[in-house]
C-alpha cells in the first residue's frame, strides 16, 4: 500500500509472497511505513524474510565443478532493523543449519552427509560489515567435530593487495577440531594419517596492530597412525607484522612439544618475505635449544599422506618413472620453449640457516651442534656448511645444486658428505649392546646431472669410503650358561680325546667379538649404475677378512635388493691357526701380511638387504661334523662313557623313524652330579651345533 502528495511516497505496507508448486518458498513482511522523497527515517525494524523449504539442489547450474545434494531444505527466518546511525542489522530468529549435505566434484565426493550449524548476525552501514558466527559446529553422523565462534569487522572500501592484506580488518576466530573426523572427511582422507588429536585454534586479526595476524594452535593428544602408541602435545604461537621496507613481513613462530614448563622440543622461526613481486625476496632462520626425534616423527607421519604411511617399500610405476619425470613448475613461473622446467624454488631468492644446539635421538644419544646455511635462487640452491657434533666425532658437509636453462641436461648436482673419529656405538639403545664399535672416518660424494633434479640423483655417481681403528665387530651373542657350556665342551673335547670339539670351542669365541686394528670399506656406483665394492678389509690380531665384488646395475631406490656377488677371503695367525688347522681350514704356507688364508675363497650372493651366505654355512658345517669324527688316540670311545656319541648325530639331521624304539616312560628323577654336568656339556654342543647352522 502506497500513497504520495507529489513530493514524497509512503510506502504503508507491503507483502510478498513466492512459491513454486504450490509451495510457499520466501515471503516478505514490510513491519513499518517508509517515505520516499524526503530524509529516510530507517530506524527500528523494518523487514521480516521468511525461506521455506529452499532446495540447495537449484544452486547446481550456477555450479559447473561441483554437485550439491541436502537431505534437508533450508528454511529460516530473518529480521532486518535499522539503526539511527543508518546501519542495518540482519538477525535470525534460530541458528541456520545446512544438511545432511553431501558435495561432489566429477562425482567424487568432497564431504558427505555433513551438517552445518550457525547463528549469523550481520550489521551492515556505509562501506562497513560487522558480523558475528555464534555457536558454530559441523558434524557428521557420529556428532559434531567443530565447533567455535568468529566474529569481526571489515571495512568493504579498504584496499588489500599482497603489501597488505589485512587491511581495514579487525577479527576474531576461536574453533575446536577434532582431526582424527576432519581427517576422515573423503577431500581430506588420503592427506594424513591420524588416529586422535584435538586442535585448539585461536586466530586474531587486527590491521591496526603492531602484529596484524596473530595466531596460537594447541593440539592435544596428537597420534598418528603408525605409531598409535604413542600420543605428544604440540603448541604453536605464530604472529606476523609488517617491516620497515615496503611490501616486506616479518613472521615469528614458536613450537613446543610436551609440558610448557619443561618441554622436550623447543623450535624458533624468524623469516622476513616481501611477496610482492617475483623472485620472492626472504631470509629465515630456525633456531632451537633443544629437539627431539619422536616428537618430530609423530609430527611428520601424522600428517603424511596414508597411501605413503601404508604402502610396501617397493617401487611404484609412478616412482619409477620419476627420474624421467619433469619437476611440477613453481606457481608463477614459465616453461620455456624447450621444454625444461625451473626448479620448484625459482620463485625464491634468498638465505636460510638451521642451529640447533642439541637433538635428541630415539636411542637417546644426543647429537649437538647442528648447523647448516642455505643460498637459494633460481640458478643455484646450495646448502654449505652443513655441520655436527656426534659424541665425540663431528660430521661436515656440503651440497649443490646448479640449474643452467640453456643446458640440455639443465640440472647439476654435487654432494660431499664427511664425517671423523664417529663411534657407530652411539646410534646403538642403551639397553642394546653395539654390533660395531671403534673411530670410524668416511667420506661420501655425489655427482649427477640431469634433465629434472630426480634424474640428476637418479642417474649420478658416487663414492663411499669408511675406515676405522681400534674397534669391535660383535657377530653374535652368548650369555653366561652358553658361555659355561662352551667351555665345558672343550674340555670334553680334551678328556675324550677329540681336538676337534676343543679346537671348535676355542675358535667361536674369536668370531663372537672380532677385535680389529683396522678397517677399511670403499663402494663406488658409475655411470653405468652399477655398484662396485672394490675393498672391504677388516685386519685384527687374529683374523683378516677381506673382500671384493658389486651389486647388479639398478635405480637407487633399488640397490639394497639387486643381486649381489661378493667374494670374501679370510685368514687367520696366531693361536687361532692351530685351531683351524686342526679343523682342516687353513692353507700349508704363510701370506706376505703374516695371515694363512683359508682353503677355499667364499661367494656371498643374495642381496645387499639379504646376503646368502650358504657357502660359508657349508664350509664350517662340514668342519663340524669332521670335529665329531676325528680322533688321535683311539678309534672308539664306549657310549656309555662318551655322551659326544648321541650329541654328535645332531649335527646331521635325521631321517623320519629312524631313532629306534620308544621306551617305557619313567618317573622324573633328580639328576645327579655327573647328568648335570653332562648338560651344561650338551649346551655347549648345542652351541656349536647351532653356530654352524645345524
Amino acid at each position: 500500500v502506497a500513497s504520495t502528495d507529489g513530493k514524497t511516497m509512503i510506502l504503508s505496507a507491503a507483502n510478498l509472497n513466492v512459491s513454486a508448486a504450490g509451495a510457499e518458498l520466501l515471503a516478505l513482511d514490510l513491519k513499518r511505513s517508509l517515505v520516499f522523497g524526503a530524509e529516510p527515517d530507517l530506524s527500528g525494524e523494518l523487514l521480516d524474510i521468511t525461506i521455506t523449504a529452499l532446495q540447495l539442489e537449484w544452486l547446481n547450474p550456477w555450479l559447473p565443478e561441483l554437485q550439491v545434494q541436502s537431505e534437508a531444505p533450508i528454511s529460516l527466518a530473518l529480521s532486518v532493523a535499522g539503526a539511527a546511525d543508518g546501519a542495518f542489522m540482519l538477525t535470525f530468529d534460530e541458528p541456520l543449519q545446512l544438511g545432511p549435505l553431501t558435495v561432489a566434484e566429477a562425482a567424487a565426493p568432497l564431504v558427505q552427509d555433513i551438517v552445518v550449524i550457525a547463528a549469523p548476525e550481520l550489521q551492515v552501514r556505509s562501506g562497513q560489515l560487522k558480523y558475528s558466527l555464534n555457536a558454530i559446529s559441523v558434524a557428521d553422523k557420529y556428532g559434531s567435530f567443530i565447533q567455535g565462534s568468529s566474529s569481526g569487522v571489515i571495512q568493504l572500501d579498504a584496499i588489500r593487495d599482497a603489501a597488505n592484506p589485512f587491511a581495514g580488518v579487525l577479527a576474531q576466530t576461536k574453533l575446536q577440531i577434532g582431526l582424527q573426523e576432519l581427517f576422515q572427511l573423503p577431500a581430506l582422507a588420503r592427506s594424513a594419517s591420524i588416529v586422535s588429536g584435538q586442535l585448539s585454534l585461536n586466530v586474531n586479526v587486527d590491521a591496526a596492530a603492531d602484529e596484524p595476524l596473530r595466531l596460537q594452535a594447541k593440539i592435544k593428544g596428537l597420534r598418528a597412525r603408525s605409531m598409535p602408541s604413542v600420543a605428544k602435545d604440540y603448541d604453536l604461537a605464530l604472529a606476523v607484522k609488517p617491516t620497515l621496507k615496503l611490501g616486506e613481513w616479518a613472521i615469528g613462530a614458536d613450537l613446543l612439544v610436551g609440558s610448557p614448563r619443561r618441554p622436550s622440543t623447543s623450535l624458533q622461526l624468524a623469516v622476513e618475505v616481501n611477496p610482492s613481486q617475483p623472485p620472492m625476496t626472504f631470509s629465515a632462520a630456525l633456531s632451537g635449544p633443544h629437539v627431539t626425534q619422536e616428537d618430530l616423527s609423530i609430527l611428520s607421519a601424522a600428517f603424511t599422506p596414508r597411501e605413503q604411511a601404508i604402502s610396501e617399500p617397493t617401487l611404484s610405476r609412478s616412482s619409477a618413472a620419476r627420474g624421467t619425470e619433469q619437476p611440477q613448475a613453481a606457481r608463477g613461473v614459465g616453461v620455456d620453449g624447450s621444454g625444461t622446467v625451473p626448479p620448484v624454488w625459482a620463485m625464491l631468492d634468498g638465505r636460510a640457516t638451521i642451529s640447533i644446539d642439541e637433538f635428541r635421538l630415539d636411542a637417546g644419544q644426543v647429537i649437538e651442534a647442528i648447523a647448516l646455511k642455505a643460498v637459494v635462487s633460481e640458478p643455484k640452491l646450495m646448502v654449505n656448511p652443513i655441520s655436527a657434533k656426534i659424541g665425540e666425532g663431528e660430521l661436515k658437509g656440503s651440497s649443490t645444486v646448479l640449474f643452467a636453462a640453456s643446458q640440455a641436461k639443465p640440472y647439476s648436482l654435487t654432494a660431499d658428505i664427511r664425517f671423523a673419529d664417529v663411534n657407530p656405538a652411539f646410534f646403538v639403545k642403551k639397553y642394546r649392546s653395539a654390533p660395531v664399535q671403534g673411530r670410524f672416518d668416511g667420506v661420501f660424494q655425489l655427482t649427477g646431472v640431469g634433465q629434472s633434479l630426480d634424474a640428476a640423483v637418479e642417474d649420478s655417481t658416487a663414492t663411499l669410503k669408511i675406515s676405522g681403528e681400534e674397534g669391535i665387530l660383535t657377530a653374535f651373542e652368548m650369555d653366561e650358561r652358553q658361555q659355561l657350556g662352551l667351555g665345558l665342551a672343550g674340555l670334553l673335547g680334551q678328556s675324550l680325546d677329540r681336538p676337534g670339539i676343543a679346537a671348535l670351542s676355542r675358535t667361536i669365541p674369536y668370531f663372537k667379538d672380532i677385535l680389529f686394528d683396522s678397517f677399511v670399506f670403499e663402494l663406488t656406483r658409475g655411470a653405468d649404475k652399477r655398484v662396485l665394492i672394490p675393498q672391504l678389509r677388516l685386519m685384527g690380531d687374529s683374523i683378516l677378512i677381506d673382500a671384493s665384488g658389486s651389486v647388479a646395475p639398478s635405480g637407487l631406490s633399488e640397490i639394497m635388493d639387486q643381486p649381489l656377488n661378493l667374494t670374501l677371503s679370510l685368514g687367520a695367525k696366531g693361536r687361532l691357526t692351530e685351531s683351524l688347522e686342526t679343523l682342516d681350514l687353513l692353507q700349508p704356507s704363510t701370506a706376505e701380511d703374516g695371515f694363512r688364508r683359508w682353503n677355499k675363497d667364499i661367494q656371498i650372493t643374495g642381496s645387499l638387504a639379504d646376503p646368502d651366505t650358504g657357502e660359508l654355512m657349508d664350509i664350517l658345517n662340514d668342519a663340524a661334523k669332521g670335529a665329531f669324527s676325528t680322533s688321535n688316540k683311539r678309534e672308539s670311545v664306549p657310549a656309555e662313557t662318551d655322551p659326544s656319541q648321541q650329541l654328535s648325530t645332531e649335527l646331521v639331521p635325521q631321517a623320519d623313524g629312524t631313532g629306534g624304539t620308544a621306551a617305557e616312560p619313567e618317573a622324573p628323577q633328580k639328576k645327579s652330579k655327573q647328568e648335570r654336568r653332562r648338560d651344561d656339556i650338551e649346551t655347549g654342543l648345542d652351541l656349536i651345533n647351532s653356530f654352524f647352522g645345524n
